[in-house]
């Protein structure tokens, strides 16, 4: 198999995504998910609650995250609402966060081909003006879809919807012992990437970076390792399951023939 005995870390935020590492094993190599950020509710889920009580009110719901479909879906069950048949409607970043909107709330009307915040922005602009959107997001999150949106004309709703904290020193479990044998680390968000490095301390995050190849979910994960000063051996375009496979297989250089 092309990427027998390889061993990948996939950084993320949140719960693991075992779709993701199944199928790199499926290929032959060796997985390890690192928890790198914790996820934490808001400090008060009244703004959200807010939003969720009016939400036929809205035109669209704008979800940069699995982890921003999970909080909605959690709220909602928590407020005894069911998602609308038909408004608003739902636009997904990517495949992850498709899927975890599916379970709890319906299938997004709009995926765009390329899973990035600007990716997302590109593919409602649109569908942007004068029409009202309500964007859940992280405690730490960028602010480039807001920005987008508004400069393209739209009302947004802007909530946060859960805490995002890189983990620490305290958090680093038996893992740690793998990680001088890692081949590449894959980095699901910017926020893992920080995480990592928060749980290792500078001196030994940048020793594995080094000795491994780093690989971006993302043109925004891979902006931001770059920002750090570190190299990107692939990119997962598109930033998927199989998008992150080839990455792997091209970064160690063992593609198929």
């Amino acid at each position: 198999m092309a990427l027998a005995g390889k061993l990948v870390l996939l950084a993320r935020a949140g719960d693991p995504s075992p779709e993701i590492a199944r199928a790199i094993e499926a290929r032959g190599a060796r997985t390890r998910t690192v928890r790198t950020v914790r996820i934490l509710p808001p400090d008060s889920t009244e703004p959200l609650d807010a939003a969720l009580r009016e939400i036929d009110r809205f035109d669209w719901i704008v979800l940069a995250s699995a982890n921003a479909a999970r909080s909605v879906g959690e709220r909602l069950i928590a407020l005894g609402r069911a998602w609308p048949a038909d408004r608003p409607r739902i636009a997904a970043v990517g495949e992850a966060t498709a899927m975890i909107a599916s379970d709890f709330l319906r299938a997004p009307d709009l995926v765009p081909e390329r899973g990035s915040g600007r990716g997302l922005v590109d593919a409602l602009r649109g569908e942007a003006r004068g029409k009202r959107f309500l964007l859940p997001r992280s405690s730490i999150g960028r602010e480039e879809i807001e920005r987008g949106l508004l400069d393209a004309g739209a009302d947004v709703v802007a909530v946060v919807a859960y805490r995002a904290e890189p983990a620490g020193p305290d958090d680093c479990p038996a893992w740690l012992a793998v990680l001088p044998h890692a081949d590449a680390i894959a980095f699901a968000s910017p926020s893992t990437l920080r995480g990592l490095e928060g749980m290792l301390g500078t001196e030994r995050f940048e020793r594995l970076a080094r000795a491994a190849r780093i690989l971006a979910m993302g043109s925004t994960t891979a902006a931001a390792i770059r920002k750090r000063g570190l190299d990107v051996a692939a990119e997962a375009v598109p930033p998927t399951a199989e998008g992150l496979i080839d990455a792997i297989a091209h970064a160690l250089g063992e593609e198929d023939p």
